[in-house]
């Protein structure tokens, strides 16, 4: 099992979270129900970040960063706002 830290950018604010899981997709699933249970971001809008995180996953997958091991990023939109995540495992 690895440690992943999750690094999440989203209008100026950075939030740093980790997971043990058996491998990414565990970690980010993990990551994604975290934000819908602990609403870092209030309720409502907690809840549609991780759906558009999901989605941003899922349509432009993770991209492993060049000459770095186990590093990855994603990036999307939320309400017309670019958020940025880090992933990466240990």
């Amino acid at each position: 099992m690895s440690i992943y830290t999750i690094v999440f950018e989203l209008d100026g604010g950075t939030y740093v979270s980790q997971s043990r899981k058996e491998d990414i997709d565990g970690a980010l699933a993990d990551w994604v129900e975290n934000l819908k249970r602990e609403k870092p971001f209030g309720s409502t809008q907690s809840t549609r970040i991780a759906n558009a995180v999901g989605r941003a996953i899922v349509a432009g997958g993770l991209a492993p960063l060049s000459g770095l091991t186990g590093v990855w990023c994603f990036t999307g939109l939320y309400a017309d706002r670019l958020f940025v995540g880090h992933v990466v495992q240990s």
